[in-house]
């Protein structure tokens, strides 16, 4: 890791999955979601409310259970390119094959001199798994902070169940 970001992993093994977010400003507990991605591609929204649409995959773990994941995220500038909102989905798969989807949506704020975005959202969560690892995730809902860095292209994102 270089300055509190996530740079580019090989495998899933390669992952450190304690969180750079400085968790000293929450009162959330421990994350029960760390994730890291990197963006495969920005191209243009299919919806022309949104600025563009970006590609990501990546690496995490949800209750000790580690996954790859690819997604992709509309995204919406406003105020001078500093307030930001955006939603997606993300599918997710374990280390075992087991499946889930994540649907997210948040608002943020953008750093438009250095291309950094922190935004807050909720993720909710749907699987057809009734006895495997993510059986759990069934109609879970999550809160989640993440920390993008767009000239780099790869953000962080740690969520917390809602319960």
């Amino acid at each position: 890791m270089e300055g509190g970001v996530a740079t580019a992993a090989n495998t899933i093994r390669d992952v450190d999955f304690n969180s750079p977010l400085d968790n000293n400003t929450y009162n959330f507990g421990e994350p029960f979601l760390v994730e890291y991605d990197n963006t495969t591609s920005v191209v243009s929204p299919r919806n022309p409310n949104y600025v563009f649409e970006a590609g990501f995959s990546g690496y995490g773990i949800i209750n000790g259970t580690r996954y790859t994941d690819t997604g992709v995220s509309s995204i919406d500038y406003r105020v001078n390119g500093t307030v930001v909102y955006q939603n997606g989905t993300i599918a997710m798969t374990t280390e075992t094959g087991e499946k889930a989807t994540m649907i997210f949506e948040s608002l943020g704020q953008r750093n438009t001199t250095t291309g950094i975005v922190y935004d807050h959202g909720i993720i909710l969560f749907s699987t057809n798994s009734t006895t495997g690892q993510l059986a759990s995730l069934n109609n879970t809902v999550a809160v989640y902070k993440d920390k993008i860095d767009e000239r780099r292209g790869n953000l962080t994102t740690i969520a917390w169940e809602w319960k």
